[in-house]
């Protein structure tokens, strides 16, 4: 896990280690002309990490709620190809139905930054009911994510509403 824990902090050299609820965590910060980006990394056993990411709708409160609703026993295997999708009842104000677990091979996290992070990061995010299936593959899962046709979902968007009519926001 120091292996990790120390590439993590040479891709984040400003992470700073956090309390979210009961939970210790890296949250690392990034601002783009267009866009704001909070994300949190959990180091799990095994070694195996866990990320959660928000563009301009990081909301600690619900991280942390999710930190606390995920089963780590629940876990895909770091090499498996299919998604994790699990019903969870969120509090108000929030009306996600789902918690989506991505496995590494499948989110390819720090894709460009870092081998072993990439290979040991789950990426995990709250979704409406309808948005992804629990075991769909990495290429459903990419599909949904990118589609063209206005039903994308947003998943760094944690201030999205159900969707019920196509919307091209980016």
């Amino acid at each position: 896990m120091q292996d990790l824990m120390s590439e993590l902090i040479r891709v984040w050299p400003d992470a700073t280690r956090v309390i979210l609820g009961q939970h210790e965590v890296f949250r690392h910060h990034d601002e783009t002309p267009g866009h704001r980006y909070d994300a949190v990394i959990k180091f799990l056993a095994g070694p195996r990490l866990l990320e959660l990411t928000a563009r301009d709708s990081f909301d600690q409160r619900l991280a942390g709620f999710l930190l606390d609703r995920i089963d780590l026993q629940a876990l895909p295997g770091l090499r498996s190809r299919r998604i994790h999708v699990f019903a969870v009842q969120f509090p108000a104000p929030w009306l996600f139905e789902t918690i989506v677990l991505v496995p590494p091979a499948i989110a390819q996290r720090f894709e460009h930054e870092s081998i072993p992070l990439r290979r040991a990061t789950y990426w995990a995010f709250p979704a409406f009911a309808w948005e992804f299936r629990d075991g769909e593959d990495g290429e459903g899962f990419w599909h949904q994510v990118q589609r063209r046709d206005g039903w994308n979902v947003i998943v760094v968007r944690w201030d999205r509403c159900r969707k019920i009519e196509p919307s091209f926001e980016r």
